[in-house]
């Protein structure tokens, strides 16, 4: 199970997702050295960092909304 979908069973609100390509070594990709290799890369970083600056925009007009 996800954990996209563990948090819905428990009644989280999903606000946002991000995700990004990893070094990946698992299984019978360690014979040819894992695949995205050099990733996250700083093109990586940025987007998640302005996802996280989105993302706590949108919390904080919710919070001075209920204000």
């Amino acid at each position: 199970m996800l954990l996209r979908d563990n948090l819905i069973a428990r009644n989280y609100t999903i606000i946002g997702e991000f995700s990004c390509a990893g070094h990946n070594t698992n299984s019978f990709l360690k014979i040819f050295g894992g695949i995205n290799k050099n990733r996250p890369n700083e093109k990586d970083l940025i987007q998640a960092k302005s996802f996280a600056f989105d993302i706590i925009n949108k919390r904080w007009y919710k919070y001075e909304y209920y204000l």
